[in-house]
């Protein structure tokens, strides 16, 4: 009994560390971040329009984090709606 819970129990570590690391890899925020905020940065939007569209950017970055701490998945999916939404406005 004791080597097929040990078995189990590897199995487990070795399935859940795949997981964490393929979401971290398979995760687009990680690089769709940074390249909206340098596209924000250098807009050429008024400066209200610049300033509501980065507090959207700064809830949804911050959505993102807290998403890969908590290993949340619909965090991150709502982040990077978010994200889409700050990218659209941009693109008007």
């Amino acid at each position: 009994m004791n080597r097929i819970y040990r078995a189990a129990m590897v199995t487990g570590l070795i399935f859940g560390s795949v997981a964490l690391a393929n979401t971290a890899i398979a995760c687009s925020g990680t690089t769709a971040y940074p390249a909206a905020a340098k596209a924000l940065e250098q807009s050429t939007l008024s400066a209200d329009k610049r300033a509501a569209l980065m507090s959207k950017f700064n809830q949804g970055y911050a959505t993102h984090q807290q998403g890969h701490a908590e290993n949340s998945g619909a965090k991150m999916m709502e982040s990077l709606k978010i994200l889409g939404e700050v990218k659209a406005e941009m693109a008007k």
